[in-house]
């Protein structure tokens, strides 16, 4: 199996309507701004947008990684599993008992990187 890098990213600027933090899962709202994203919210099926890349005020800006790579040296997760939406915008590796959707975003690379892949998403009956 040959190994062929991931190059590009797509970054894409909205407005927080809401206090965001850095490296969380946003939604895009019905008034174009954008929300921490959760699990246990079916309304946030299919607006999610990708990840912020830097905590923003309400009213202000917010860069969202729609795809590509994502480095930090706080990310600590274990390279052997996939990250999936949680609750209040949190990337997690487990999902919550109380998710009522599954939602994929990505994989981790290495020890402080991740790849921000969006997957479609199933819904837990």
């Amino acid at each position: 199996m040959s190994y062929v890098p991931i190059v590009g990213r797509v970054i894409v600027e909205r407005v927080a309507g809401e206090d965001i933090g850095a490296h969380r899962i946003v939604k895009l709202g019905a008034d174009g701004n954008l929300y921490h994203a959760s699990c246990t919210s079916l309304d946030d099926i299919d607006k999610i947008v990708g990840v912020s890349l830097n905590a923003a005020g309400t009213g202000k800006a917010v860069r969202v990684l729609m795809f590509g790579v994502c480095k930090d040296p706080s990310f600590n997760f274990d390279v052997n599993k996939p990250l999936f939406l949680g609750t209040n915008g949190q990337m997690v590796q487990d999902v919550p008992e109380e998710a009522l959707f599954i939602q994929r975003v990505g994989s981790v690379t290495g020890t402080h990187e991740i790849l921000v892949e969006l997957s479609e998403p199933v819904v837990i009956l």
